[in-house]
């Protein structure tokens, strides 16, 4: 079983100084900045100003390794942006993005324990 806390923080979503760059990971993701809004608590244009204020950093480095988990899990970026893309029965028929982008972190990380664990929804 792998260890659940072994999910890599990508440096390339980093600047020089450690500090997490939403607008990085919003293009690796292939989503408009303004998408994670409201999931670090400012607005779109605030957000654009400044992608890496101290209100992205712990929002977005727990949405970094849900990305990190689920690609090592599915085994490719492209396979885990579908996974985030594709409405599911268990997040009552919303995308874990779209929870994700508004802040709701529990249910997608439940349903991502889920199921790297087998354990039944």
């Amino acid at each position: 079983m792998k260890n659940i806390l072994s999910a890599p923080l990508d440096a390339e979503f980093y600047d020089d100084f450690g500090r997490l760059s939403i607008k990085r990971v919003a293009a690796y993701v292939g989503e408009p900045v303004e998408r994670f809004a409201k999931m670090v608590g400012m607005t779109g244009s605030g957000l654009r100003k400044n992608p890496v204020s101290q209100m992205v950093q712990a929002p977005g480095r727990r949405f970094v390794w849900i990305l990190g988990r689920l690609e090592r899990e599915l085994g490719s970026k492209k396979v885990a942006l579908m996974w985030l893309r594709t409405p599911d029965p268990a997040l009552e028929e919303k995308s874990a993005l779209e929870l994700l982008a508004q802040g709701e972190f529990a249910p997608v990380e439940w349903l991502l324990h889920a199921m790297t664990t087998g354990t039944p929804i």
